[in-house]
């Protein structure tokens, strides 16, 4: 697979690009689904993995990034996003480590 985002929106406002994802934010709850990084910050959706039945979804300002590092968990690439409220771990689906630095990297670029 390429390292590269999984999907990328261009509209009036800027750019937008998603991701296929597995993540968690803090708690012991694993949910599957996309994010999304702008120009604004990054949403979050997913999916509880354990049910199927719950879904969560946040939106974070890039005023609450705090950080984001890439690294590998298990056979999956993953960035670690700490954000002025909580720490979410994100699990890429698509694409190798690049993409894993590279979102990381976009991230980076919207703190402070």
């Amino acid at each position: 697979m390429p390292d590269a985002p999984d999907t990328v929106r261009k509209h009036p406002g800027g750019t937008t690009v998603e991701y296929a994802v597995a993540w968690q934010d803090g708690t012991p709850t694993r949910y599957v689904g996309r994010l999304r990084v702008s120009e604004d910050g990054f949403g979050i959706d997913g999916t509880e993995t354990a049910s199927g039945i719950g879904r969560e979804r946040a939106t974070v300002p890039r005023t609450d990034l705090c950080a984001a590092t890439a690294e590998r968990r298990g056979d999956l690439p993953a960035v670690r996003i700490l954000t002025n409220h909580r720490t979410y771990l994100v699990e890429l689906l698509q694409g190798g480590l690049g993409a894993a630095l590279l979102l990381a990297d976009q991230l980076a670029a919207l703190i402070g």
